[in-house]
């Protein structure tokens, strides 16, 4: 049994089946079955490589003593090289940033490298670039804006390479990222198509038809209602008679203030005969107190609005009411809606001196 084949059992039995595909890797030629060169004179065999440069040994390649020296490796890790580490490298890289692609917060960083190539050669220090960077014969000097790493720990980063570089665990423990979090969740092609994300398009002539075109030319009462009335009749539709004028009152007083007309308010617009007395009731609604507190309970619900933290901790927030009267006055005072969002963002920044403004923040 040759060196190669020992070395390959060697692999199956301490280390396992997954592991030869490194071994296979590692540039060695391996002997496969029918492969032998038994019986071949020197110079066939010097033929059959003519023109093929030999694969270099790989500094990673499974060796017999490989446990032994993980094991070392992981006390010189634990004792000597992951506390400077931590001190003087995750701070740049693969903390809470990482310079130059390279992440030495766990041992597949290490080993991937950056932007300037692999960190190390597994099992050779002096030719690893990190080795190199460390002992400051190559720039950039590392660590950088620090004084120079003493000999002791410099000899025990180049041992802890050459024993293989093992690391127990990663030297930060990062977040997961939940990729089923709503947070992470996109808007796919097929659902952008929905009618609501669409831009808005041209609907073409929409200039009313003339007068007289109709059939029901006294249902009309605005060029927007023959437009209306036109589709109606093209599609046999008949439109409802007119809403009384008691209907009318108390369809608006519920839709505005969300309260009842009284019998007496629905009497005096009844028995009003000026041509403007539905424009009149709704101005005068729009000047109802209750209008803000009807329409405000919408924003405040679309706010998650409360005066209480709920669930099992129900404590109140005696201060939150502030908000609400916020919002229920700028539906009252008609405040502009960019106005009205600013100020709930910024409105100590936009309007510091303004009391109405003051209100939104709680």
């Amino acid at each position: 049994m040759n060196a190669s084949d020992a070395r390959l059992n060697l692999a199956r039995l301490l280390i396992g089946p997954w592991i030869l595909s490194l071994v296979l890797a590692s540039g060695d030629a391996l002997p496969s079955r029918g492969d032998d060169t038994k019986g071949k004179s020197p110079d066939s065999q010097k033929s059959q490589g003519a023109g093929r440069p030999s694969a270099p040994r790989s500094a990673g390649a499974i060796t017999s003593d490989h446990a032994e020296k993980m094991t070392r490796g992981l006390e010189v890790f634990k004792k000597q090289v992951q506390p400077i580490l931590v001190k003087s490298c995750v701070r740049c890289h693969g903390g809470k940033k990482t310079e130059g692609e390279l992440d030495l917060t766990e041992r597949e960083g290490l080993l991937r490298g950056g932007g300037r190539g692999p960190a190390i050669l597994v099992g050779n220090a002096k030719d690893s670039l990190l080795y190199k960077l460390i002992t400051h014969a190559r720039d950039p000097h590392m660590p950088r804006s620090s004084p120079k790493l003493s000999d002791e720990v410099i000899a025990q980063i180049g041992l802890w390479i050459d024993l293989g570089a093992p690391y127990d665990k990663p030297l930060v423990v990062k977040k997961k990222i939940d990729e089923k979090a709503w947070t992470r969740k996109t808007v796919s092609e097929e659902d952008k198509q929905f009618w609501s994300f669409q831009h808005l398009r041209g609907l073409g002539d929409l200039s009313p038809p003339a007068q007289g075109s109709t059939k029901n030319e006294g249902w009309c009462r605005t060029p927007i209602d023959r437009i209306i009335l036109t589709k109606m009749e093209a599609a046999g539709i008949t439109p409802n008679p007119p809403a009384s004028k008691e209907q009318l009152i108390r369809r608006v007083y519920f839709d505005l203030v969300g309260l009842p007309p009284s019998p007496a308010e629905i009497r005096a617009y009844v028995n009003d005969p000026s041509p403007d007395a539905y424009e009149k009731l709704i101005d005068r609604l729009l000047e109802n107190k209750h209008f803000g507190e009807r329409w405000a309970r919408h924003w405040l619900d679309l706010a998650r609005f409360a005066e209480s933290h709920g669930f099992e901790h129900d404590y109140d927030r005696p201060s939150a009411y502030h908000y609400r009267d916020f919002v229920i006055q700028a539906l009252n005072q008609d405040l502009p809606f960019d106005t009205f969002v600013k100020w709930q963002l910024a409105g100590d920044e936009f309007a510091p001196d303004n009391n109405l403004a003051r209100r939104c923040w709680g």
